[in-house]
């Protein structure tokens, strides 16, 4: 059985596995295959798609090594969630 998140255990994770651990299996996992976000890493500043969140993952962490990200402010409202 699949666990349920809320939004802000989701945020937590989402930090955690993929941009601390740079657990690229971890955004087929969490993310829609649709998502959208803001792009870091070149091209459109708007941009979706869950190779285009890999790209700028395996480019930040290549690019810095050492990142360890924290959640700064989270946001959040029913099953939404936004953090910085």
């Amino acid at each position: 059985m699949k666990r349920q998140l809320g939004a802000r255990e989701f945020v937590y994770e989402w930090v955690d596995r993929v941009w601390r651990q740079g657990d690229i299996r971890a955004i087929d996992e969490m993310a829609h295959p649709d998502c959208g976000f803001t792009e870091m890493a070149g091209g459109s500043w708007e941009t979706s798609g869950i190779d285009t969140i890999k790209k700028n993952v395996e480019l930040f962490r290549r690019l810095l090594p050492d990142l360890q990200p924290v959640v700064w402010q989270l946001a959040e409202e029913g099953d939404y969630a936004a953090y910085a």
